[in-house]
């Protein structure tokens, strides 16, 4: 997915490490490791090109840079798809392990030309938690109001994520009105919900 909640967490994320992700470990695969398709990516019911978020229509979420070892995320993204049509991006990001702080957003986005957009200011806060705990009002506030600064000059324009293959994994390259954003670059891998990857310490 991931529009705006990619862009925060490529701007609050510590850069992932250079190289490969490390490799599983030996024995049968792990759960979170992404299937290898067994036919061509499903397309959009109309004739609408290629649908970027199959695996999530079919229940997987998005483990954005992922550590298989340790079986967490810098992010796990979910999609909520509506009766009405409509696709709702709902993200957990993790802002600082110490202490552990964890966001939790909601963005409203859409499937064009293979790519997941939506726009930055459209973005909620649902929940932000620190050590587990609830955080205070004023601590929610603080948040919110660095995240809107970050991301304001970009407010009003489509963000978009396109998802493209990288080794075993995949990666997410970002552009805003159609302008690339190499740096915010991230891999991502789809696992199933219950794979036992977080994005917790």
């Amino acid at each position: 997915m991931l529009t705006a909640l990619m862009l925060l967490a490529a701007l609050a994320a510590p850069p992932p490490s250079a190289g490969p992700p490390p490799p599983p470990p030996p024995g049968p695969r792990p759960v979170g490791r992404p299937r290898a398709p067994a036919k061509p990516p499903p397309k959009l019911a109309g004739g609408g090109g290629i649908d970027p978020l199959a695996p999530a229509r079919s229940g997987r979420v998005q483990c954005q840079n992922p550590d298989i070892a340790a079986r967490r995320c810098g992010a796990i993204s979910r999609f909520v798809f509506l009766p009405d049509g409509g696709i709702v991006a709902m993200a957990e990001v993790r802002l600082s392990a110490s202490p552990m702080t964890v966001l939790r957003t909601e963005t409203p986005v859409a499937v064009r030309d293979g790519q997941v957009c939506g726009d930055l200011r459209n973005t909620r806060i649902s929940q932000l938690t620190i050590d587990g705990q609830p955080a205070r009002p004023e601590e929610v506030s603080e948040v919110n109001a660095a995240m809107q600064q970050a991301l304001q000059e970009d407010f009003g324009k489509q963000t978009c994520s396109r998802y493209v293959p990288e080794g075993d994994h995949m990666a997410v390259e970002i552009s805003v009105n159609g302008e690339p954003r190499p740096e915010t670059r991230r891999q991502m891998m789809w696992i199933d919900p219950d794979s036992g990857f977080s994005v917790g310490p």
